[in-house]
């Protein structure tokens, strides 16, 4: 895909769907992921049904978008080592921070697990639950 500097919002729809995995994400019934790197050095992760489906529904819904990444790291940095920041972050932001932690993904291996486990996948969610009753009272 080509990159682009344009971010498309998604729908509201798009955003309920991927808010019905907030009460998951918050209290999982199993844990988000394993880890044997005996067995599989180079990518020893291996995610629950729960977040597969997760990944998926975020590459469906518009939360997976191309731009210039690299370019924005810097940025999205600020907000992982200070995640209070979201509080004030745009559905344009929160698009691009779930971007980047596909594509890291896609380089380092258990990228998506250790944003699941610091709660910073958590916290997206519940800004974008925010951001999702902001647009619903407009």
């Amino acid at each position: 895909m080509p990159e682009t500097e344009s971010i498309t919002p998604p729908t509201p729809k798009q955003i309920r769907n991927l808010l019905s995995f907030l009460p998951q994400i918050a209290n999982p019934a199993e844990p988000f992921h394993t880890c044997d790197v005996k067995n599989s050095p180079f990518d020893p992760y291996t995610y629950s049904p729960l977040v597969d489906r997760f990944i998926q529904a975020l590459e469906i819904n518009g939360f997976c978008q191309p731009f210039d990444w690299p370019s924005w790291h810097n940025q999205a940095e600020a907000y992982m080592k200070d995640p209070s920041k979201l509080g004030n972050a745009d559905i344009e932001t929160i698009i691009k921070l779930f971007t980047i932690i596909l594509r890291k993904e896609r380089f380092c291996s258990g990228t998506i697990a250790a944003f699941l486990d610091n709660g910073f996948i958590l916290t997206l969610l519940k800004r974008l639950g925010e951001i999702e009753k902001e647009i619903s009272s407009e």
